[in-house]
């Protein structure tokens, strides 16, 4: 799924994020109380980003993985095994 996610067009995740403000911003009016409408933005929000941040944190960790993996390779050979704390 975080790769399906990650890759929809900037437009679709702007219609998102605005439509979410819309719909806060509405419950805030019906309700009277922006402090509900705000924690229904910060979910909505949470909810439709976190998996391009996932994406792009298991992207980030692979690039590492494959930018060290020369060097993990020599401390094996000379004996030295890397720490994995």
């Amino acid at each position: 799924m975080e790769d399906i996610a990650f890759k929809y067009p900037k437009k679709i995740f702007r219609a998102l994020l605005i439509g979410a403000m819309v719909v806060a911003i509405g419950w805030g009016v019906i309700t009277w109380n922006s402090q509900k409408a705000f924690s229904l933005w910060e979910t909505q929000v949470t909810f439709i980003i976190q998996p391009i941040f996932n994406y792009a944190t298991n992207r980030a960790e692979r690039l590492v993985g494959f930018a060290f993996a020369p060097f993990f390779e020599r401390m094996e050979e000379l004996g030295n095994k890397p720490s994995q704390d």
